[in-house]
């Protein structure tokens, strides 16, 4: 994601067997050798290390989802790397794709086993209020999400076809 500066860019990584996002800065001279570590949320490892991280357009949140069950919001500070403001949303909930919507005021989950893409409005309020606002849709095999320049959300599902959100921003 873009750093607050608007020419440099953050490269965040969850390192396996922790609970450390890792986040490095990638400048005109090339990308920093020390990371900006942030120690927070669950350790991720095996058998069910595998998942995604995405952040916000605006660059001030990271969702992860993960096969293990975990689907999580957290701040993040483009101009630190600090990741911080855990919100578990699910932890039994076994994913792959997840995804915020272009105004940033949804994110989304698909099941990996399951039949369902989950939305969360994430201007509900409190962290509880904010978990409590998952709302359930039926979707076939949906897998990994891309947010596209057009503003939809398209979802790569377990057959020949994408799936899609055409209005994501919208509850």
């Amino acid at each position: 994601t873009k750093h607050c500066n608007g020419v440099d860019y953050w490269v965040i990584i969850h390192q396996h067997n922790s609970s450390n996002f890792l986040s490095y800065q990638l400048t005109s001279a090339g990308v920093t050798s020390v990371a900006v570590t942030s120690s927070i949320g669950v350790a991720i490892g095996p058998p069910y290390s595998l998942g995604c991280m995405k952040i916000s357009v605006n660059g001030t949140k990271l969702g992860m989802s993960d096969f293990a069950g975990n689907v999580d919001i957290f701040d993040f500070d483009n101009s630190t790397g600090i990741v911080s403001n855990w919100i578990p949303l699910l932890s039994n909930f076994s994913s792959y794709g997840c995804e915020f919507s272009m105004d940033g005021s949804k994110f989304y989950a698909g099941g990996f086993n399951g039949q369902s893409i989950l939305q969360w409005d994430l201007c509900a309020g409190s962290a509880t209020a904010i978990a409590a606002s998952m709302y359930s849709i039926q979707a076939t095999n949906p897998f990994s999400m891309q947010l596209a320049s057009d503003g939809k959300i398209y979802i790569a599902r377990n057959t020949s076809t994408l799936g899609v959100i055409s209005s994501p921003n919208l509850a």
